[in-house]
């Protein structure tokens, strides 16, 4: 049985945070898509670079997956799920940093719905 209190007075077991695993969950499911949907395909990559995917990634990604929309579902997935603590802010901020906007705002109402 575990002790209810660590031998230094920390916290126990059960009060240590565990780290969320996975994309957040503003990005799972439909919501997922609805950005596939509100980003323009010729400007995925320059999306995914303001978001802070490394060239990198993106590479491996279009290499990995020839299908173009396959390789936007494993972007922002991959994107996703190196910053579990992502906020819908992030991909709106990214979007407008763009010019645009009436993209970002058509997201917002998507992620709304879902």
């Amino acid at each position: 049985m575990l002790p209810a209190q660590t031998s230094s007075g920390g916290p126990t077991v059960a009060e240590v945070a565990v780290p969320q695993v996975g994309p957040p969950p503003f990005l799972q499911g439909r919501s997922l898509y609805a950005v596939l949907e509100a980003v323009p395909a010729r400007r995925w990559k320059e999306f995914m670079r303001g978001l802070g995917l490394r060239d990198g990634e993106i590479e491996r990604i279009e290499l990995e997956h020839p299908q173009l929309r396959e390789q936007q579902y494993q972007m922002l997935r991959c994107w996703a799920q190196e910053r579990p603590r992502a906020d819908p802010e992030d991909l709106f901020a990214a979007l407008e940093d763009m010019q645009l906007g009436g993209c970002a705002q058509a997201l917002r109402e998507a992620l709304q719905a879902h």
